[in-house]
């Protein structure tokens, strides 16, 4: 399983549940000649709020069936736009009006502020739809049918999504202001609830970076290597192992080691 470089931490860790090899990378062409079984997306982004324009989908798309590789893009923050209007996967000017081998992620943890409610929903490929709502069901996977109707009221009201959206804006001015006036450079921040915000240091100190949230007015900052653009091309990682962890970047660290439930 392929994933973005820098990216929410449940790609590598769904990847080693299911006992698969999880493979960081800043671009494609950075895998050379393997053919993963699954590519994550995630537009716009989480921690930069980069939003990947419609062209360059189109050419992820192409690349995926190339190769019978199933792409799964990650859009739960795509109503979140800012300077830019995100665009779906499974948009006809995307897609080519074909969802096979696609699926898109969404959530209502952000646009509805019900993230304890761990509802969300997932569209595409019915082929694979029908596999994923097998699995859920003999898993015992199954949503419970208050929260589902909490889903049909929250998802057939736009009101509250537009009030939650002017509140992560406020926030996210006044976030911006704040950096750039102690010299900071925004990167990203097209879209999402992230500023991805940089200053330059002088000369053999690397720069400092900090993924911000506008989803609170208290969030910690974290330090990390300044994020790569998506047209760089490092050299690809080993397909069949991630590579070692940078210690300057929390980001990058593996996840702990999960804790046994208590016998009851």
């Amino acid at each position: 399983m392929v994933f973005p470089a820098l990216a929410y931490p449940t790609y590598d860790v769904g990847a080693r549940l299911a006992g698969a090899s999880s493979v960081p990378a800043d671009g494609l062409l950075t895998l050379g000649p393997a053919t993963p079984a699954l590519v994550w997306i995630n537009t716009p982004g989480n921690p930069t709020g980069q939003v990947l324009p419609a062209e360059h989908l189109r050419k992820v798309v192409s690349w995926a069936r190339e190769r019978g590789v199933l792409l799964v893009s990650d859009e739960c923050y795509i109503e979140l736009g800012w300077t830019t209007e995100p665009v779906s996967i499974l948009h006809p000017d995307v897609c080519g009006g074909s969802h096979e081998g696609l699926l898109a992620l969404h959530s209502l943890s952000k646009r509805s502020n019900m993230a304890g409610y761990r509802a969300g929903f997932v569209a595409g490929d019915p082929s694979v739809v029908k596999r994923l709502l097998e699995v859920r069901k003999h898993a015992g996977m199954i949503m419970p049918d208050p929260v589902q109707a909490a889903m049909v009221a929250a998802l057939g009201d736009d009101a509250h999504v537009a009030e939650q959206r002017e509140r992560y804006s406020r926030r996210r001015t006044a976030l911006k202001a704040a950096f750039e006036a102690h010299g900071f450079r925004i990167d990203h921040s097209e879209a999402s609830l992230y500023l991805w915000a940089t200053r330059d240091e002088p000369a053999g100190t690397p720069p400092r970076t900090w993924p911000h949230s506008a989803s609170s007015s208290h969030q910690a900052t974290s330090t990390a290597p300044r994020a790569p653009t998506t047209s760089a091309s490092p050299s690809p990682p080993p397909t069949n192992a991630s590579p070692p962890p940078s210690p300057a970047s929390p980001l990058n660290r593996p996840p702990p080691a999960p804790t046994p439930p208590p016998h009851r």
